[in-house]
């Protein structure tokens, strides 16, 4: 799982891109191979972007990618990976040597970030969580309150239908943040549509740079 750099321009902020859930895995005969982007497709152009690569990376025969429990079994392996001492210590890693003026995570991504994150790094200026899988109990609150407090803009990214997440809710019986607007964030509704799994669509939507960059 290594860290994907790609081409540099001083004009432009430093990016870096946390992926969520399930994107490292292939599916037969779907998605045969991992995405270098890990979805974020809209940002394959744009200078100064670091993608933090984690997450389960297995090969699922066809038997299994037709099983539904498949991406629920995927969901408890990920969940419990967030926890990960080595995990959260390569990101905190990243986020000194890279300093990223801007931070995106979709989905467990923003999850991974917080765990890891209790203060803002040094240059961040932007936290962007795009259909976040986030519960915001009393801690992350705070934790989010101390990043406003030091100037880091919070956005939140959401969509109603999001399945992934309508999922994730009945599961825990709580509602993530990237199901609805939140008055601690900035909140951008992009609707999602034109993919398999709707989950992912957000990240090859030009809308997406925009507002990360706007």
């Amino acid at each position: 799982m290594s860290l994907q750099t790609y081409p540099n321009n001083s004009q432009s902020p430093r990016i870096l891109l946390i992926p969520g859930y399930g994107t490292g895995v292939t599916y037969t005969p779907w998605r045969r191979r991992v995405d270098p982007y890990r979805g974020f497709k809209a940002f394959a152009h744009q200078a100064n972007v670091e993608i933090f690569t984690w997450g389960s990376e297995a090969r699922y025969s066809l038997s299994q990618s037709l099983n539904p429990l498949t991406p629920y079994f995927l969901y408890y392996q990920e969940k419990q990976l967030l926890e990960d001492a080595v995990l959260q210590a390569r990101l905190r890693t990243t986020l000194h040597s890279f300093r990223p003026e801007i931070v995106i995570a979709h989905s467990l991504g923003s999850v991974l970030f917080l765990k890891t994150a209790l203060l803002p790094s040094a240059g961040l200026r932007r936290l962007v969580f795009v259909n976040s899988d986030l519960r915001l109990t009393a801690q992350v609150i705070t934790v989010l309150q101390t990043f406003k407090d030091n100037g880091v803009e919070l956005f939140n990214v959401h969509c109603f239908w999001d399945q992934a997440l309508l999922v994730s809710s009945l599961l825990s019986f709580s509602q993530p943040l990237g199901l609805g607007p939140n008055p601690l964030f900035k909140n951008f509704f992009l609707p999602l549509f034109g993919a398999p799994n709707l989950h992912e669509s957000s990240l090859a939507s030009t809308r997406l740079v925009k507002i990360a960059l706007n």
